[in-house]
């Protein structure tokens, strides 16, 4: 697996549509503990992603994001 490009699996996943499973896939199989900070990492970077107000925040840059996400009325923003 470690020979296989990281693009080529970015590719293929999305190119099959799913391109949520390019973490689990290179992050390897089972339980690893050094896996679960990039895993979280992932899972917020989709939720922004997918969320127009979180991403209209992190767009304006890191400076004063956390009192912003407090201040916002998105659901998803108490999540972080």
């Amino acid at each position: 697996m470690a020979t296989v490009p990281v693009g080529i699996i970015s590719g293929v996943a999305n190119a099959v549509g799913r391109p949520d499973l390019l973490l689990p896939i290179i992050a390897g199989f089972g339980e690893v503990d050094s896996a679960e900070p990039s895993h979280a990492m992932w899972d917020m970077g989709r939720l922004v992603r997918s969320n127009d107000d979180l991403t209209a925040e992190f767009e304006k840059g890191i400076t004063g994001l956390i009192d912003r996400l407090l201040q916002s009325e998105s659901p998803e923003a108490s999540e972080f």
